[in-house]
């Protein structure tokens, strides 16, 4: 899935014509729970609400001294130019606050992906189309053959990264810029002038054999035609007489309704073999009205 939006993404730029990626996930396969406490002090207040205070006030006071020399002391006293009058004051106090408290409990499934020990690969490929064509329209073909121009010109050349694709990469797969590797190369791609192809001659075949069999057909057509033309025009110079010419009257006249004459059997030989021909005479009787 991140391998895929990550490609999605790099050649949306349409700057490269391909793009690899591979990615090294570091997953974390340890069921984990905790809770964060959040405290704040409430709007327009340095500190919380206070939910305990203490104050002590002390005060000592001195009024009363010796006057050296006069009487008789029992102990030892020193005196100073002040030690007539003096006070001692002491305070103490003890706040205890209350701060908003935000609590929430969090739990993490096994599996989960640990983007920021993980590692990507991405390596992007830009092709130089090289056509035979153009090259010799250039005159880098000079002196060389377009075999030799491709030996020249077959090895990949690296290019420079643009930093945009770092973030580019970051963004969509969460994997920091440090984890992440890009490299972009340049690959030729040599195109041969157009020629015919085996598709093209099979084309070229199959048209002169189609081009054939309609010649044939044409032909065959033509000599169809020409054929009943021609019978066409001897059906029409077929008269009676014609037809009658190689039976004898004598034989016509004594045909017998019940047996089959010699002439009789020829006529029906004639229209068995020739049915166009006899379709024609009986055309040919009724146009003469016979």
């Amino acid at each position: 899935m991140i391998n895929h939006q990550v490609k999605t993404v790099l050649l949306g730029s349409k700057q490269f014509d391909n793009a690899e990626v591979a990615c090294i996930l570091d997953l974390d396969m340890s069921n984990r729970e905790g809770a964060d406490h959040t405290y704040t002090a409430p709007d327009g207040h340095e500190q919380g609400y206070y939910s305990h205070t203490e104050d002590y006030n002390s005060t000592n006071e001195n009024s009363g001294s010796y006057v050296p020399g006069t009487d008789s002391n029992d102990e030892t006293v020193y005196t100073s130019p002040d030690s007539n009058n003096s006070s001692a004051e002491q305070t103490e106090s003890l706040r205890d606050y209350l701060l908003n408290e935000h609590m929430e409990n969090y739990s993490t499934p096994a599996g989960s992906v640990k983007y920021s020990t993980s590692h990507m690969s991405v390596s992007l490929i830009r092709y130089h189309e090289y056509r035979e064509e153009d090259v010799k329209r250039q005159g880098l073909l000079d002196g060389i053959s377009w075999e030799e121009f491709q030996d020249q010109h077959r090895d990949s050349i690296k290019l420079e990264v643009d930093p945009d694709y770092y973030s580019m990469v970051q963004n969509s797969s969460k994997i920091p810029q440090e984890n992440i590797t890009i490299t972009a190369f340049e690959l030729p791609v040599f195109i041969d002038k157009e020629g015919l192809s085996s598709a093209d001659y099979t084309n070229i075949v199959s048209l002169v054999l189609l081009f054939v069999i309609l010649g044939l057909l044409a032909f065959v057509i033509l000599r169809s035609m020409g054929t009943r033309k021609k019978m066409a025009t001897e059906e029409e110079e077929l008269s009676v007489e014609n037809l009658l010419q190689s039976t004898a009257e004598a034989e016509l006249e004594d045909i017998d309704v019940e047996g089959k004459s010699e002439t009789r059997k020829m006529i029906e030989k004639f229209v068995d073999e020739n049915p166009e021909a006899a379709a024609a005479l009986l055309r040919n009787w009724l146009s003469e009205d016979w």
